[in-house]
């Protein structure tokens, strides 16, 4: 598995776990690396998407927190 996608997930042990990589291709028929690429491939851009409104909305609630902390000190 890419570092891109593990580093972000807590428990990454359980995704290197060789029974839960055999499930996950067991639940999605997945049978060759090609239908692996192509699993890949859909769900990237979703998975990009995803992570990328998880950041803005990581950002939003840094400023919200510092906004909220500068009103408690005025």
């Amino acid at each position: 598995m890419k570092d891109e996608f593990i580093r972000k997930v807590s428990g990454r042990e359980n995704l290197q776990d060789p029974k839960n990589r055999i499930n996950f291709l067991d639940e999605k028929g997945i049978t060759s690396f090609e239908e692996l690429q192509r699993f890949l491939d859909e769900h990237g851009a979703t998975y990009n998407s995803l992570a990328t409104d998880l950041d803005n909305s990581n950002d939003k609630v840094k400023v919200l927190r510092a906004k909220a902390s500068a009103w408690e000190r005025y």
